[in-house]
């Protein structure tokens, strides 16, 4: 039987790989990339993008964190 570990990412679904959803980018794939993207900052505690959105294709965070929040609306 396999047993395919909880994460704390997505706990509802498991076969989700954080190695490969959230992967650690070499400096030369950011250089890559960055010409596709612009450097924004950010302030403490802004949002990156609201609940609802659907323009938003990705974040590379070359410095810093960032803290996920989930909140719900309905029920």
């Amino acid at each position: 039987m396999n047993i395919i570990p909880k994460n704390d990412i997505a706990p509802y679904n498991p076969q989700l790989r954080p190695e490969l959803a959230f992967p650690c980018l070499t400096d030369d794939m950011i250089a890559r990339i960055r010409p596709y993207g612009q450097d924004i900052c950010f302030a403490r505690d802004s949002p990156l993008f609201k609940p609802g959105e659907r323009d938003i294709d990705m974040f590379v965070i070359l410095e810093g964190s960032i803290d996920r929040e989930e909140k719900k609306f309905c029920e």
